[in-house]
């Protein structure tokens, strides 16, 4: 038998720009569901040799996406306050407290509006605005500057992801009994 699979991009979006909301779609889809059924506890554990719990891992997958697509792509700095929701600025810093511990659908609810925010700017870009560029500007260093295409972003945004969908996997086997029986 054969199977035919493509990405299609959703209504409204040009092909590019909306293959890549359709890809980050089905990523977020899958963080959502490793998540939605933890109880807060297992979302607050920090297994020995792991770092980070999977709330905080949840919490720095918006923060990644609230940085790149809204303040990086679509020119719209954060105000405080949703930049402390997201913990801008803390994760991987020496010393920096994991997330608090939060209920699941709190944490679905950060990735969900976010995600609505982030189709909001990409929605008003055509093909060729993918290849734009973008400056990041190191606050601590002004004279240090990083040019980025919008594209490479979208890329870096969907792998980050990916990268710590792994993590919250290995995680899940680790604390949650329940996985740990079915994986045997």
């Amino acid at each position: 038998m054969r199977h035919y699979r493509e990405i299609t991009p959703p209504a409204g979006f040009a092909p590019r720009p909306g293959r890549w909301i359709a890809s980050l779609g089905a990523l977020r889809a899958r963080t959502i569901a490793m998540i939605e059924d933890l109880d807060p506890e297992i979302l607050a554990v920090v297994p020995a040799a792991v770092p980070n719990s999977i709330g905080t891992l949840a919490t720095h997958i918006a923060e990644i996406e609230a940085f790149w697509i809204l303040e990086r792509i679509g020119g719209h700095p954060l105000p405080a306050t949703r930049r402390e929701i997201y913990r801008m600025d803390l994760f991987g810093k020496p010393g920096a407290p994991q997330a608090p511990r939060a209920p699941a659908r709190y944490l679905i609810g950060i990735l969900d509006d976010l995600r609505v925010e982030s189709c909001a700017v990409l929605v008003e870009m055509g093909d060729d605005d993918l290849d734009g560029k973008r400056v990041w500007v190191d606050p601590d260093s002004p004279q240090d500057q990083e040019l980025f295409t919008v594209e490479w972003i979208l890329q870096h945004v969907f792998a980050h992801e990916a990268h710590h969908q792994g993590q919250i996997a290995l995680i899940r086997r680790l604390v949650s009994p329940g996985d740990a029986a079915r994986a045997r």
